[in-house]
């Protein structure tokens, strides 16, 4: 009697971790949102310079070098603020939150395209332009429930980005970057909101700051020492397409990829020490809308101006006024929303009380 209490205790225990390690949701801690919010608004900034070009000089040069940081960044703080669901779950929300997204984004980078070339070119895998994000995010969350065992997934991903890192993936559901940067996004999944938020506060913002000197400085050198162009940090290609052997691509990535996630800890510690902001975590809560708003009036942009023969001046106004017009589209949409809210919400209550 007493051995069959205990294999039902031993049973009773197993159940319930592999229930908790299916179904446990990861709380966003208070610096979470707001570091995504940040980090969403730096995405917005980037790719205004992406499409203007960055003024010469020192600016170019930290302009150039925030891709070390920027998006992997944005991985690594989705990846801790990711709810850890099961398959059917996280399926189910990708559904009816990102895919919806993506193919809204597809479709008006399409009308845009038509409109001013009158072509109609019809691209949703791969992924139009800076809507890799989206497809890459969704990849990753699929992916990662499947391996409730988080050291499993750590492990897979390191082996996917090793791969990407000599053999070039197709373009087809951003399989490249998806695989170069499923490290960052695990390591964010394995950390946890919680965990990553205490040791981002452990660093502090001094730290933190030269943790992203140092990120900087050696991805650069890496590039310099490689003779590598500057668009080997947009992830799209392996470099063995740049003449490497497989072993320095695999040890360049692998550095790079290290460099990025140093750097990712200490922008994140320096938000984190930054005062509580409520518009930097209502950024964080809606980086959907604001991520995909911007890609629609910057599409517009990309496809109407050509800024070769901007002076530096014209390119930094460009740059400010950008940012400013991808971040007021999306929020002048989301005002909207929550106005109609509000309103059939009025309506409701009116016929009730009647």
């Amino acid at each position: 009697m007493e051995r069959r209490t205990l294999f039902d205790r031993a049973r009773g225990a197993l159940v319930l971790a592999v229930v908790a390690g299916h179904s446990v949701a990861i709380v966003g801690a208070p610096a979470g949102p707001r570091a995504r919010g940040a980090l969403v608004l730096a995405v917005v900034a980037g790719h205004s310079v992406a499409i203007v070009g960055a003024p010469a000089g020192p600016i170019e040069r930290v302009f150039e070098g925030a891709y070390l940081i920027r998006m992997p960044a944005l991985l690594l703080i989705s990846g801790a603020l990711l709810s850890f669901r099961p398959l059917a779950a996280e399926v189910r929300a990708i559904f009816t939150r990102l895919a919806p997204a993506y193919l809204a984004g597809a479709a008006a980078a399409t009308l845009v395209t038509l409109y001013l070339s009158g072509d109609l070119a019809i691209r949703i895998f791969p992924p139009p332009w800076a809507l890799w994000f989206l497809l890459t995010l969704a990849t990753l969350r699929a992916a990662t429930s499947l391996f409730p065992n988080r050291n499993l997934a750590l492990a897979l991903a390191v082996a996917a980005a090793l791969v990407a890192s000599v053999i070039q993936l197709p373009g087809y559901l951003s399989l490249h970057r998806t695989a170069t940067l499923a490290p960052l996004f695990v390591f964010g999944v394995w950390f946890g909101a919680a965990r990553l938020e205490a040791i981002t506060l452990r660093i502090g913002f001094v730290r933190g700051a030269v943790l992203v000197a140092a990120s900087l400085l050696a991805g650069m050198a890496m590039i310099s020492f490689a003779e590598l162009p500057q668009t080997v940090l947009e992830w799209r290609n392996p470099l063995t397409e740049y003449g490497h052997s497989p072993l320095f691509a695999a040890s360049a990535s692998t550095a790079l990829l290290l460099a990025a996630l140093v750097g990712s800890l200490g922008i994140i510690a320096m938000i984190a020490r930054v005062r509580s902001s409520r518009w930097l975590e209502w950024c964080g809560k809606e980086s959907l809308v604001i991520y995909l708003g911007h890609i629609l009036i910057f599409s517009v942009i990309r496809a109407s101006i050509e800024p070769n023969g901007f002076d530096d001046a014209t390119r930094l106004l460009a740059i400010i006024g950008m940012s400013f017009v991808g971040l007021l589209f999306p929020i002048a949409v989301l005002l909207c929303a929550r106005w109609l809210r509000r309103s059939a919400l009025r309506d409701k209550q009116i016929e009730v009380r009647r």
